[in-house]
């Protein structure tokens, strides 16, 4: 352990008074060693832990201690040395909470993220010197914001100190009297966080000169040609002529109502490409653009690094916003109601993290859940009981009638959203809900980016689902008995509180019976679970699948014939808990204002909401059992504990082009990888691009400018097993193991199945390490952005990850040099969904293998070689494991639709070896 010091005040300079490297006389570890960077002088010098401790209590006599992020055990070691060894002069004080209020949304904030949020720059810390000095830096910057806080927040600070610690330290308990006032307002808790919840969201839309003419496309290009503001502002400026010419063709496309599909390489800059146009076209014209992304890193890049830059670029005011589901955001009512039980709760940790979750409530613009952390050892991220309900959703929603209206973050969403120039949301939500519905205002112009996904988020949101597990979650919130936050239990309690009025409106009864219906419901919910499980064993002769295809002959069984009449009856119980919850609702509708219970709509709407969803999910598993439509696929997945249904449309190319392509005038679709062997037929025949009006559709390629045949080889050996072999895994093992050896890391392993990826990294992580190479794992080591992150960080480290990794990864530079893909991206042939559209195919004369099974994966293969060259600077090797790319000949198909490069064909050691030498020359 290592202990520092160092007075501040205003009559000392704030240099280091006190530093000693503690031992207690046993080992110290290697990886210690390292972390600490320990030198040999510095364990001579070493002191016991009762001498530095007494000479730590003689420096400070008479003084207040300050520790920030040390942990509770150790603050109670100080205090236990300080109380031992001093006078009892000294006071210790532990800021370590006062982070969350200065770091909005993190629980527990280390002292350099705290730093780095205060404004000043700072390295990593390593050492007690080098943080005792930076914390006598930020105190008085911490003290300065504190006093910014809204003052009704600082009062509930104060109001919670035993729990926070900070607002007793007397520096800021100054700066609070001062922020606060004199006076002490009226308001209770709860009114507090009513107030505190409240924000402005009547946003006009940006008021500009009418009738301006659309942006030409000669703008577009001056903009980004060599001499134009996108390079005086750039840093990294590089003449793109493949860029200028989209935004070029974007624009026109802008100009004549087109549906253009344009594939951009890898480095062309598309996101510029787009963005001018759309952003010219917005402010120029008054029509809102709307841009979807599939994944959230893209988001994140336009919203943190693209429109920030182009707000500098475009010399004009433009409101760019994020549109999220609302399900990703803070229900304020039951942020409220979950605050006022948190912070009466008898456990510290509740309190807490109710209080640090207040800060980012009433601090942040959007109250947007994912820029909320997790808190360590429980409450609002951790804690179930805090956490669960906290989501909003349209279930739930009290709508206008709740009395924290004017809190919400959803209606605030809309508002903002409303007065936006450019909306960025994703394919998911735009399937979804559909343009100008829910929390998306109107708008007729549309970029897909990452387009190549759209098929596939289409065929999710378009579908049908019904889960058992939802279902019964549902249930539980309209009522469950032993909760007392069900709505039915609820609404009993206020019954029993005011009973003369509700008697002669709401008939007690009624209660009861809807209470019935619903545990009989929920009963059948968990029935149908079970019957599942045999239904899986009759068809497969396994208890759980994955996925399992539906068809009519798969309810003629015992098990089958018996699972099907027991979902039927489940739908019939859900309709009759649907439409005696209806009953419920319109009766408070109806009494109104004559009821003596609180929120007497709230509860109407609410009601509504859960007996909607209960609707939906009984036409849903009707739908699906039923199978009348043929256009549809139908299939379960069974796990422990739940079953899901699921109905998807076959082609949704007729759904897509007569829907939202129909609705737009508008609509670009780009993405790195839309065609196959150079055309883009594939995709117009599965997004149903052809099916639209004569000369609206256009198709574009502008292809990368990178120097493949000197940056990138492509790797095959021609010895190595096929994936049907036996040997086929224990060679991929080996192969991988010497790949990475030679490429020294800096390496991305990508598996087809999770399965293959468990074993393979099981038998390669021992050897790799040992050879010193760091080795990462989806599904074990982190998130995808921090596995990400680490492999950018650690240069020498390897990831191993399955089908989420073959896109949306940026890994510029050296952290990246072998990109080594262990099979062929072919989808799992029985998947019900690829099952049924090759049938569909067939059925139409269509060769099905040749005209979707492989252009599929070729387009999947296309995105995983994507990953390798980033920049005009970058070289690396893509070595693929899986000889039937040159021994089948559909192989020439795959080879002919990625960048020509650099080729090693040969057996195994030659080709490791060439590796090797490529990398290092």
């Amino acid at each position: 352990m290592e202990l520092a010091g160092t007075r501040v005040g205003p009559d000392v300079d704030g240099t280091l008074q006190f530093s000693a490297v503690i031992r207690d006389g046993g080992p110290i570890d290697a990886t210690t060693w390292r972390r600490m960077l320990l030198t040999d002088a510095e364990l001579a010098r070493g002191l016991a832990p009762e001498q530095a401790l007494r000479q730590l209590a003689e420096l400070a006599r008479g003084s207040l201690v300050v520790v920030y992020g040390v942990g509770e055990a150790v603050v109670a070691q100080l205090a236990d040395a300080l109380s031992r060894f001093g006078d009892g002069s000294t006071r210790l004080c532990d800021l370590t909470h006062v982070g969350a209020f200065v770091c909005p949304g993190h629980f527990d904030p280390s002292l350099r993220e705290v730093a780095l949020a205060l404004g000043l720059r700072t390295r990593l810390i390593r050492r007690a010197q080098p943080a005792a000095e930076l914390l006598a830096q930020v105190l008085p910057l911490m003290a300065d914001t504190v006093g910014q806080l809204p003052p009704l927040l600082l009062e509930e600070c104060r109001d919670n100190a035993d729990v926070l610690v900070w607002p007793g330290f007397a520096p800021f308990r100054d700066v609070i009297a001062r922020a606060v006032g004199g006076q002490r307002t009226a308001l209770t808790p709860a009114n507090r966080v009513t107030v505190l919840l409240r924000q402005p969201w009547d946003l006009p839309r940006i008021e500009r000169p009418a009738n301006q003419a659309p942006p030409r496309p000669d703008e577009v290009r001056e903009l980004l040609s060599p001499g134009g503001r996108v390079a005086e502002l750039h840093p990294d400026y590089e003449h793109r002529p493949e860029q200028i010419a989209m935004a070029e063709r974007v624009t026109r496309a802008f100009l004549d109502d087109e549906v253009l599909l344009v594939e951009a390489g890898t480095g062309v800059g598309k996101s510029l490409a787009y963005l001018i146009p759309a952003l010219l076209w917005a402010s120029r014209t008054g029509q809102r653009v709307a841009v979807s992304t599939a994944t959230k890193n893209l988001q994140e890049q336009l919203v943190r690094k693209d429109i920030p830059f182009l707000e500098k670029v475009l010399g004009f005011p433009f409101r760019a916003t994020v549109v999220k589901g609302r399900e990703n955001y803070v229900c304020a009512r039951k942020f409220a109601e979950a605050y006022e039980r948190a912070r009466n709760s008898m456990l510290t940790e509740d309190r807490l993290a109710a209080l640090k979750t207040l800060a980012w409530a009433c601090l942040s613009s959007n109250r947007d859940l994912s820029s909320v952390g997790e808190a360590r050892g429980g409450g609002l991220a951790a804690g179930e009981h805090f956490a669960a309900a906290l989501r909003s959703d349209g279930e739930t929603c009290h709508r206008r009638a709740c009395r924290y209206n004017a809190a919400c973050a959803v209606e605030r969403l809309r508002r903002v959203a409303l007065a936006s120039d450019l909306l960025i949301l994703n394919h998911a939500l735009l399937f979804a809900a559909g343009p100008s519905t829910g929390v998306l205002p109107p708008f007729s112009r549309l970029v897909f980016d990452e387009a190549h996904l759209v098929e596939d988020v289409c065929t999710e949101f378009l579908g049908l689902t019904f889960s058992a597990r939802q279902c019964q979650r549902v249930l539980n919130r309209l009522g469950h008995r032993g909760d007392p936050l069900a709505l039915l239990h609820r609404l009993e309690a206020d019954v029993q509180r005011s009973p003369e009025a509700l008697a002669n409106q709401i008939d007690p009864t009624v209660l009861g019976e809807l209470l019935s219906s619903v545990e009989a419901a929920a009963a059948s919910s968990r029935a149908l679970v079970d019957l599942a499980s045999e239904l899986t064993r009759e068809l497969t002769g396994r208890e759980e699948a994955s996925r399992m295809r539906l068809k009519p002959e798969s309810f003629a069984g015992e098990a089958g014939s018996a699972f099907a009449e027991a979902a039927v009856d489940l739908a019939g119980e859900l309709r009759l808990v649907s439409g005696q919850a209806r009953g419920l609702a319109k009766r408070f509708e109806e009494a109104g204002d004559e009821l003596d219970v609180a929120d007497a709509q709230g509860y109407a709407n609410e009601l509504q909401g859960l007996a909607d969803s209960l609707q939906e999910m009984a036409s849903a598993v009707e739908i699906i059992v039923a199978q009348e439509d043929g256009g549809y696929v139908y299939w379960a997945d069974v796990e422990r504990g739940d079953v899901e249904l699921h109905a998807a449309p076959i082609d949704v190319g007729p759904l897509l082009a007569d829907g939202i392509l129909a609705e737009m005038k508008t609509v670009v679709l780009t993405s790195a990888t839309l065609t196959v062997e150079g055309d883009a037929g594939f995709f117009r025949q599965r997004l149903g691009l052809d099916r639209l009006g004569q000369g609206r559709l256009a198709c574009e390629v502008f292809p990368s400018s990178f120097d493949y045949p000197n940056q990138a080889i492509l790797a095959v050996p021609t010895d190595a097993p096929l994936p049907t072999e036996d040997e086929w895994l224990s060679y991929t093992v080996r192969a991988i193991i010497d790949l990475l050896v030679a490429s020294q890391g800096r390496g991305l392993v990508l598996f087809t199945a999770r399965s293959v990826l468990e074993r393979a990294y099981e038998a390669c992580v021992g050897p790799l390490t040992a050879a010193g190479i760091p080795v990462l794992c989806q599904y074990r080591d982190g998130t995808r952005a921090a596995l990400q992150a680490e492999l950018i960080r650690d240069k020498a480290s390897v990831l191993f990850a399955t089908r989420s990794f073959f896109a949306g990864v940026d890994v510029p530079g050296d952290s990246l040099e072998c990109v080594i893909l262990t099979k062929l991206p072919f989808a799992v042939p029985s998947d019900p969904v690829i099952q049924a559209r090759c049938e569909s195919l067939e059925a139409e004369g269509i060769d099905a293998m040749s005209e979707y099974y492989i252009p599929q994966a070729i387009v999947t293969f296309r995105q995983a070689f994507g990953r390798l060259i980033r920049s005009r600077k970058d070289r690396g090797v893509i070595a693929v494991l899986d000889r039937r790319l040159l021994s089948r000949p559909y192989g020439r198909r795959f080879r002919a639709s990625i960048p020509q490069c650099g080729e090693v064909l040969c057996e195994t050691a030659g080709m490791i070896a060439r590796v090797q030498r490529f990398l290092r020359s």
